[in-house]
């Protein structure tokens, strides 16, 4: 048997992606995305939103949006010519085109197999949560995965290409505006660019400082974005969400959003927990759904053990895998681990671009092309989830 041409490896993927994805347009997820209704709200100058949006928190007697801004702020010009009836995942499609030329050329930049390069394109957006993600975009929580993802891919070719090490500083900011842990991503980009080849150590320094300044300025933007909701440059909005009386709720009136008593179940949902799917009742002979808790890292997406194999600059190894190590503590502790999400665990997209690095990167140490048949695998998987099981529950 032949093996599959790079660009027949692209279509196929390609394919598979957009059907799977137009499949939850016409379902029950294509929701209104809450940054939609926040862009409203800067267009009429407010930045309090409608309280019957989902996850709107109260302060004030005025109801805000939780999260960062920058999606919202990226919508406020579709809104104005468009209105609020836009679907976000036309704009998502966007976002994933840019991020795909985007990580070729960063994968191109680390002289990854030209050949190796679809597939580990193909295990990214088609193989992970990002498929999930993507098409479940209508919802607050997916989009800002797209966005920030983009900014995050940015960042890092900016900073792998030895390029001006203040866009480095903007994109990784832009990053953290849309979603805050990948703040964690800075170890591992000062260090590519105080690591620069043919620099001196004042220009090093002197890109260290345009980095960190660049990034700043993003940070001040979301501690003020902070202060005009809550009074409070560290209050994110979190603390005032409303608490129900499922296992959520109940865990942040004993123990806070951040606890170590939720390791143990993190733990398992992120490393252990392996594919579920949901029967129909009575007789559960039926398969009608994935698990919304998700499944595993390994489970889902084992390519990513080949990220064990890479070999790079001690520095680079170091750092990359710090960054993501950071965000997996910090994941760790916190109350919910991405409910709802099908077949993936939508947090580790926040340190995914990394990841994904360290797996192109092991992938050129592998002599044969069995690391392959894990893409597959991953694929494979996504197309249960993301296109089988959704046509049955339509079919119904």
């Amino acid at each position: 048997m032949k093996p599959l041409r790079p660009k027949i490896v692209l279509l196929l993927a390609a394919g598979m992606l957009i059907f799977g994805s137009s499949i939850w347009l016409s379902s029950p997820h294509a929701i209104k995305n809450m940054y939609i209704y926040q862009a409203q709200s800067f267009l009429k100058g407010q930045v309090d939103i409608d309280p019957d949006q989902y996850e709107a928190v109260r302060y004030k007697q005025r109801s805000y949006m939780m999260f960062p801004p920058l999606p919202a702020i990226l919508l406020t010009p579709i809104v104005f010519f468009a209105g609020v009836s836009v679907n976000v995942i036309y704009i998502s499609t966007i976002f994933l085109v840019v991020s795909i030329f985007v990580l070729r050329n960063i994968l191109q930049t680390l002289q990854i197999d030209q050949k190796s390069i679809p597939w580990i394109l193909v295990a990214f957006f088609v193989g992970t949560g990002y498929w999930f993600c993507f098409a479940w975009s209508s919802g607050v929580w997916q989009f800002s995965h797209i966005v920030g993802i983009t900014a995050m891919l940015l960042a890092i070719r900016q900073a792998l290409s030895n390029r001006n090490a203040w866009l480095v500083g903007f994109y990784l900011g832009l990053a953290f505006l849309t979603r805050q842990l990948f703040i964690y991503s800075a170890i591992f980009l000062l260090v590519v660019i105080w690591k620069k080849d043919h620099q001196d150590r004042q220009a090093k320094v002197f890109d260290t400082v345009r980095f960190l300044s660049a990034l700043a300025i993003c940070v001040s933007g979301y501690l003020l974005w902070n202060w005009i909701r809550f009074d409070n440059v560290l209050d994110t909005g979190y603390s005032h969400m409303s608490i129900g009386t499922d296992y959520g709720g109940q865990r942040i009136i004993q123990y806070g959003l951040f606890h170590p008593i939720y390791i143990p179940f993190n733990f398992y949902s992120y490393f252990i927990q392996g594919v579920h799917v949901n029967f129909a009742p009575p007789m559960l002979l039926k398969p009608v759904s994935m698990d919304p808790f998700g499944t595993s890292l390994p489970a889902a997406s084992p390519f990513i053990f080949f990220a064990l194999a890479a070999k790079w600059k001690k520095p680079f190894l170091l750092s990359a895998w710090t960054s993501i190590f950071c965000a997996l503590i910090h994941m760790m502790c916190y109350h919910t681990n991405g409910l709802v999400q099908i077949n993936t665990m939508r947090y580790t997209l926040d340190f995914f671009p990394i990841l994904i690095l360290l797996v192109a990167l092991g992938t050129n140490e592998i002599r044969n092309n069995w690391w392959k048949a894990t893409v597959v695998y991953s694929v494979l998987l996504n197309v249960l989830a993301m296109v089988a099981l959704p046509m049955v529950q339509l079919s119904r």
